[in-house]
């Protein structure tokens, strides 16, 4: 006999918000993308990230994005060199890092963030922001 728990998908979201700049700043204490639900499980599906530069570039951008479930990265990482530190406007995907993985089931009530590790960017200015679209799944416990 084997014994298998099947997880049934209770909803899939789409959504995109956008970071203005003092956001950006303040990205080492994460910025919640999907709050906690008791008693269900929110799993990264995919996000693109989409930089619009304005008149200054971040600096201390040798740090790297990712998005966390609690403090387990889902997602892949990215330098934030390589979109925060350009001088100009660009785009990047992100896909999960093994989205159904066992820490899922020690999860529920978890938050999902998007984060940068090490120590927050600088600089930057007013007209900057960052817009993430991104898709999870949100699972009952």
């Amino acid at each position: 006999n084997i014994n298998m728990t099947v997880i049934v998908a209770q909803q899939n979201i789409t959504q995109t918000l956008t970071l203005n700049q003092s956001q950006l700043l303040a990205l080492l204490s994460g910025f919640t993308i999907a709050p906690a639900v008791s008693s269900y499980i929110n799993v990264f599906q995919k996000a693109t990230i989409s930089y619009r530069f304005g008149t200054a570039v971040f600096t201390n951008t040798n740090n790297v994005l990712s998005f966390k479930l609690g403090s387990t990265v889902v997602s892949n990482s990215l330098n934030a060199t390589n979109i925060l530190g350009l001088s100009q406007s660009t785009s990047i995907s992100f896909a999960p890092a093994n989205p159904y993985s066992g820490s899922m089931a020690s999860s529920a009530n978890t938050a999902l963030t998007f984060n940068i590790d090490t120590a927050n960017i600088l600089g930057g200015d007013a007209t900057s922001s960052l817009s993430i679209t991104f898709t999870y799944s949100v699972f009952a416990a």
